[in-house]
């Protein structure tokens, strides 16, 4: 796990944040984060973690080797200024939390991105926020807990568990999810 700071400059963190929060930003609902298919797999809940889903949007910006939007160049820009070596783009999806009834405690089903020791995933913060983000070895230990910052990243390997929160103190909590092969 490595966590990458200020490779973007202070325009560029403010003007993908307004890219997302523009309102005509084509954003998606989706009833769950995590499918129910894959909830399943939560069951090595060996630590008594608060683990509850929610509702959220999103909008994918890449994936199964196709550009999926009109924005995708300039979302495919962070990742490349952040100075990664990748070799394959696998998929870029930007994530939007609400406000919600959440306790701090709480969080969304811990799961994976992918299964293959090459690919990486790389979580990029659009906004300061609460709502923390949580990296936990294979039986669901919390290893790493990270408070969202604007312009900040997390690279991790794919197949470790991680999970974001609800924010319950911000308005909202943006995220931009790129998961790589290397």
């Amino acid at each position: 796990m490595k966590i990458i700071d200020n490779f973007l400059s202070i325009y560029e963190k403010n003007l993908t944040e307004g890219i997302l929060l523009d309102r005509v930003f084509p954003w998606y609902f989706n009833p769950n984060t995590v499918e129910k298919r894959d909830f399943t797999s939560i069951k090595i809940n060996k630590h008594n973690l608060k683990i509850r889903d929610n509702n959220y949007f999103y909008h994918v910006f890449y994936q199964e080797n196709k550009i999926s939007s009109n924005y995708y160049e300039y979302i495919k820009n962070i990742l490349d200024k952040s100075q990664i070596k990748f070799k394959n783009v696998v998929r870029i999806k930007a994530n939007y939390l609400l406000k919600s009834d959440f306790k701090e405690d709480e969080m969304l089903p811990p799961h994976v991105d992918g299964y293959a020791d090459n690919m990486y995933s790389f979580i990029y913060f659009v906004n300061d926020s609460d709502g923390d983000f949580r990296l936990f070895d294979n039986n669901l230990k919390v290893v790493k807990k990270i408070k969202p910052k604007k312009g900040q990243g997390v690279l991790f390997k794919s197949n470790m568990y991680h999970c974001g929160s609800c924010p319950v103190k911000n308005d909202y909590r943006l995220n931009i999810n790129f998961v790589i092969e290397v």
